[in-house]
């Protein structure tokens, strides 16, 4: 292959030298017509190497990646010097809703619930075995009710004697009544002022006596005092047959409380002796089994089991999705016991408290360093999810981890816009009027290639999305595209930044 490709450099070189030395037109037509094969083939090779220079030398040079594109040389260099703006693409800040995923491990939980011994007694049959499922209502322990049993026959007896006393106290018979008997205090009211109005003409009688001089002082004064003590016994019963009516109908009022007492005292024994079957408050399995049959109860309200009720997933989120999501948004859990079965779930409560913690024992330490250098902590907190599955068997203590999508709407750029970040910050070139700027900005979520702009940025501006990689202070652009569509005529900003954005 080279002796031809010489051989031709020598044809080449000849055919050059007869083209100076022809004289005539005519002689060049024939020297042209003798070595077209020669002609051909030198502007073939001047083709191929413009072809490669465009194809292979070019696009490196333009290309801001490539070490040519940096060098003294290479596209930036020569557009420095000639003051020439570098061509950028640019984007919208824009309002668009972003969908988030927020994943965090956990374990499935359950409600423990006590099932407590109320009344003493001995324990004579129980229903349910460790492990065993229950349902709410269902038979699980039976006490000996005897001793209820005559608690209720004394309730009930005592209603009797409180009926008994009421008929006594509206009869006036009761031994406990001495002073409520109205019908022997008008009696004895009676005779009182018969004996007063006997005292007064009596009295009259010896007034008269005594002015007709038929009678002495002594006898007057006698009579007098009588005449008191005639009055006084009126008084006296005047009270006496006050009170013993108004007590009468306070006495029956109490004895019909009395009644209505004993009637509570037999609902309360009743209600005391249901207790002594023991029955499941929530369906659920029995997790621990705390009592034996012929054991005597002999603490009120001792657990006889421990139920496990309900079955969810708890698991534990990183303190930045706090707020992302509320009860009511779908998740997917994933547990080792089942892979590649996510499981459909729905967040129902939400644990607003951060705890130092991923789900198990909370930490001591930092587990890992964050972008700015300072400790990172696992503060997290929990979110109970529903689980919706028939078909699985789903118990407490499996561990796995749940996947939670959000969507919510806000301000938001591409990603390539981000010119540095450091934890939640980040800087991003502006345009401002006709000036490029710097502008440190507040970053969220990221989903789509989009990240949203909590800070900084507001719908409708315009950052820099490529092209912006190796610019310098004091380097202008040229927007060409924006929003992927070309920009007619292109915008030219200048820097009015002093310095290139530094991290802190």
């Amino acid at each position: 292959m080279q002796p031809v490709f010489e051989g031709s450099k020598q044809r080449l070189r000849m055919w050059i030298t007869e083209a100076r030395s022809a004289a005539t037109p005519e002689s060049l037509r024939d020297l042209l017509r003798r070595n077209g094969g020669l002609v051909a083939l030198g502007m073939i090779t001047v083709a191929l190497s413009t072809a490669l220079l465009i194809l292979a030398i070019m696009p490196r040079y333009q290309d801001p990646a490539a070490r040519l594109y940096t060098s003294k040389l290479g596209y930036a260099g020569i557009a420095r010097k000639l003051g020439k703006p570098f061509p950028v693409s640019a984007a919208t800040v824009q309002h668009l809703p972003l969908t988030t995923t927020y994943q965090g491990e956990g374990m499935t939980r359950s409600e423990p619930i006590q099932v407590p011994l109320i009344p003493l007694g001995t324990i004579q049959k129980i229903h349910a075995d460790l492990g065993d499922p229950v349902t709410k209502g269902q038979v699980l322990v039976e006490i000996d009710p005897r001793r209820a049993q005559v608690k209720i026959n004394a309730a009930q007896a005592a209603i009797t004697i409180a009926l008994g006393e009421l008929e006594r106290t509206e009869l006036g018979s009761s031994y406990i009544l001495a002073q409520e008997r109205p019908a022997l205090e008008r009696i004895r009211h009676k005779y009182a002022e018969l004996r007063a109005q006997v005292n007064n003409e009596i009295m009259a009688m010896n007034v008269e006596l005594l002015r007709r001089n038929a009678s002495n002082r002594k006898n007057l004064l006698l009579d007098s005092l009588s005449q008191l003590e005639a009055m006084a016994d009126l008084e006296l019963e005047n009270v006496s047959l006050g009170m013993a009516e108004a007590g009468a109908e306070a006495s029956v009022r109490i004895a019909k409380a009395k009644i209505e007492e004993a009637k509570l005292a037999l609902q309360h024994r009743e209600l005391e002796l249901e207790d002594y079957t023991v029955r499941s408050p929530a369906d659920g399995v029995v997790e621990r089994l705390l009592v034996h049959e012929g054991e005597y109860n002999q603490d009120p309200g001792k657990p006889a089991m421990l139920l496990a009720s309900g079955v969810w997933f708890e698991a534990r989120m990183d303190q930045t999705s706090i707020g992302r999501f509320s009860p009511g948004t779908p998740a997917a859990v994933h547990l080792e016991s089942y892979p590649g079965q996510p499981i459909p779930g729905t967040v129902t409560k939400i644990l607003p408290v951060v705890t130092y913690d991923l789900g198990g024992p909370e930490a001591t330490r930092p587990i890992r360093p964050l972008g700015t250098g300072a400790p990172e902590w696992p503060s997290t907190f929990g979110v109970q999810i529903t689980l919706h599955t028939e078909e699985l068997l789903i118990v407490p203590g499996l561990t796995g981890f749940a996947r939670i999508e959000s969507t919510h709407a806000g301000p938001s750029i591409p990603n390539a816009a981000l010119v540095a970040r450091s934890g939640r910050t980040a800087f991003v070139y502006v345009a401002d009027g006709d000036q490029r700027k710097t502008k440190e900005v507040v970053i969220g979520a990221s989903a789509g290639g989009y990240t949203e702009i909590q800070a900084g940025l507001e719908p409708g501006q315009i950052v820099l999305i490529d092209g912006y990689q190796i610019l310098e202070t004091g380097d202008s652009v040229q927007i060409e595209t924006l929003d992927g569509e070309p920009l007619d005529p292109p915008r030219v900003l200048s820097d009015a930044a002093p310095s290139e954005p530094k991290l802190p």
